[in-house]
């Protein structure tokens, strides 16, 4: 019997792109913090805000570098090599991995389609209990 398992999943909601970027910046200096990889899956690029929040912010260079250093551009995910591409990659086995996923239903739907075929093939290499996929989704899409 194949053994399987899944991440973890957890979602959160946010108003606006820009209030994406002042809750976001927190949670994911704290993982930086704790040694956790962080990997995003972002349907838009959040670049610019992420860079006008951490300008305002009083942080050492070394922090903001750090916190910059996060992919905060759009990723394609329309097809499953994209992503596994990314998450072998970027997976830290014997680490905490955290990956955040931000877009429509359809964008957040198909990159956990992926995450979870890639985790099911590659089950043996990921460490259980190590994984988190955090979905935000904007409150508009669903007024």
């Amino acid at each position: 019997m194949r053994e399987t398992f899944s991440a973890q999943k957890v979602c959160s909601f946010y108003v606006s792109n820009m209030h994406f970027a002042t809750m976001i910046l927190p949670f994911v200096n704290k993982q930086i913090e704790e040694k956790t990889k962080v990997i995003t899956f972002l349907e838009n690029n959040f670049t610019t805000n992420i860079e006008l929040v951490l300008s305002k912010l009083i942080a050492s260079e070394e922090r903001k570098k750090k916190l910059l250093n996060i992919n905060w551009r759009d990723t394609k995910v329309v097809k499953y090599l994209n992503i596994e591409k990314k998450l072998k990659n970027n997976l830290e086995n014997n680490s905490k991995n955290i990956i955040i996923v931000n877009g429509s239903e359809e964008y957040i739907n198909n990159a956990n389609y992926c995450i979870d075929k890639y985790i099911q093939k590659n089950h043996k290499k990921i460490e259980k209990n190590s994984l988190k996929v955090i979905n935000f989704y904007e409150v508009r899409e669903f007024q």
